[in-house]
């Protein structure tokens, strides 16, 4: 089939937004900036990622992927 690929498409993360309430988004910014902030330090970096699973390999940029995707989805398929 015929794909469409965006480079930048903020009207998902619009959508998302707006499928939750305020309290909700207000956690999800919690937990993203939380993240953010342990990815920012070497060792606990480390351990964020072990706490999720995630293999340490995993770049930071990718691992806040996995993070954001995984709100995302929920919204996504209604959960």
């Amino acid at each position: 089939g015929v794909v469409n690929a965006l480079f930048d498409f903020p009207q998902f993360d619009t959508a998302v937004h707006g499928a939750i309430d305020t309290s909700c988004a207000m956690a999800l910014h919690q937990i993203t900036s939380e993240v953010d902030d342990r990815l920012k330090l070497a060792h606990p970096a480390a351990n964020i990622k072990k706490m999720f699973g995630a293999p340490q390999h995993l770049t930071d940029t990718d691992f806040r992927y996995l993070v954001a995707d995984a709100f995302s989805m929920g919204v996504q398929y209604g959960h």
